[in-house]
């Protein structure tokens, strides 16, 4: 019995939990000292409980399993060489020629007196894929093309341009000009106009001037959401054409 004292076991009149100086022998009865906790108080009891009840073999090596951390541990290893551990596997070598479907010892084999490496390149196929490669510098490639993808991702963002219905033509040529600038780059823009007072009732005004814009950046720019009135705001969102 796994030794937990912080564990309650409950019925209708009673709540127990282990004491600390329970101890569980390897083989015959096990005296569970209990604290019973009742209206008027608390009172120590015991319990004659079968330890095979719990563990059939206390003693039984086949019992005994791998902590959860090696585990983890083991299976986060690269699968090369040793660890390869199928019945057979399909082999290429390191010109891509096929060897054919062989036992891993003997695809081991081959790889040591070339003196590289067995690595799994996929474990989906049946029988898996091994190839003959060394394997350092194929981790090496693998990092290399890791990081150079990270630096060509970019991470699209929205790029606000705020403007009143009654902009005059050169500020609009400015908004416009960021809004191209923006889209270049990757990102996505949001062109917002804002109403004050009763300048609500030129709606259609606001939305004419978003699709206005919308014809200019039309060689950048692909409208993602049409212009929408959100409150005392009306919208348009723009993404950059693929």
């Amino acid at each position: 019995m796994p030794h937990n004292p912080g564990k309650i076991r409950t019925n209708k009149r009673f709540k127990y939990s282990l004491c600390r100086e329970g101890s569980l022998p390897s083989s015959g009865n096990l005296e569970v000292r209990l604290k019973r906790w009742t209206e008027t108080g608390s009172e120590s009891v015991k319990w004659q409980v079968k330890s095979a009840y719990f563990y059939p073999t206390l003693n039984n090596e086949k019992f005994k399993q791998t902590p959860v951390s090696d585990r983890r541990r083991q299976r986060d290893l690269p699968q090369i060489n040793e660890r390869i551990r199928y019945p057979k596997i399909r082999a290429i070598d390191t010109d891509g020629t096929q060897l054919g479907i062989i036992a891993p010892q003997e695809a081991l084999r081959i790889a040591e007196e070339k003196e590289l490496d067995l690595v799994l390149v996929s474990d989906k196929a049946d029988p898996p894929v091994c190839r003959i490669m060394d394997y350092g510098k194929y981790k090496f490639e693998q990092e290399k093309k890791a990081r150079e993808a990270r630096k060509k991702q970019h991470t699209a963002d929205v790029k606000e341009v705020k403007m009143r219905y009654k902009i005059d033509d050169h500020d609009y040529q400015v908004r416009v000009n960021a809004a191209r600038r923006f889209l270049k780059s990757g990102d996505k823009v949001k062109a917002t106009i804002t109403f004050r007072g009763r300048e609500i009732q030129h709606a259609n005004l606001a939305e004419d001037l978003l699709k206005r814009m919308a014809t200019d950046l039309h060689d950048v720019a692909e409208v993602q959401q049409a212009p929408k009135r959100e409150g005392r705001n009306m919208m348009m969102l723009l993404s950059s054409k693929k």
